[in-house]
């Protein structure tokens, strides 16, 4: 309809002279297109529990939840590619972790603790989505990732170091839903 109000608004005086078209309207941009580049920055929460595991504990450190929430921050980059309905393409994101829990093996004040530390995520995913309505997009993704984390264990035990900092590699898998501000602004979340 908006199109059909602007042309015509174009054509009439046009019509009257005579009979061209000057400075037509240009095409309207479909808003539900997701192709291109695609960048941004990411912040949230991590929620949910960590076990770590112990090399100097034994078993006892797989058996330890360090409960803790943190904030998070980073950013992405990629490109989506549509076909009809269906939106896919890469995606590689790296983000800063505040994440450091604590726990004491026992309930008693100076016993043995343990720390856990992850300073950074890094991804390399995939999405996969569909637009059921204009502007919305609705999207699984997943794929490799890395983090590296630092554990220590206080033992209590003089000259013994029971630190550990590794870069580890696993797998994630989410959803998300973004919505289009405008052409250029998406705002949306996602849960992996």
């Amino acid at each position: 309809l908006l199109a059909t109000l602007v042309t015509g608004a174009r054509l009439a005086p046009a019509l009257a002279g005579d009979l061209t078209v000057r400075n037509a309207a240009p095409p309207l941009v479909a808003v539900n297109d997701w192709s291109g580049m695609d960048w941004g920055l990411e912040g949230g929460m991590n929620l949910g529990k960590f076990s770590p595991f112990c090399r100097v504990c034994g078993e006892v450190g797989t058996e330890i939840n360090l409960d803790d929430n943190n904030w998070f921050v980073g950013g992405h980059v990629g490109f989506l590619a549509q076909r009809g309905a269906i939106v896919f393409g890469p995606e590689v994101g790296v983000q800063y972790w505040a994440f450091k829990a604590n726990t004491a093996l026992v309930a008693e004040e100076g016993s043995p603790t343990l720390q856990t530390k992850i300073d950074w995520l890094a991804y390399a995913n995939m999405r996969l989505g569909i637009t059921p309505l204009n502007g919305v997009l609705i999207y699984l993704t997943g794929g490799p990732a890395w983090a590296h984390v630092k554990g220590d264990a206080n033992l209590n035990i003089a000259n013994l170091d029971a630190s550990s900092d590794q870069s580890v590699f696993g797998l994630n898998l989410g959803g998300g839903v973004a919505f289009k501000i405008t052409e250029n602004v998406i705002f949306g979340g996602e849960f992996r």
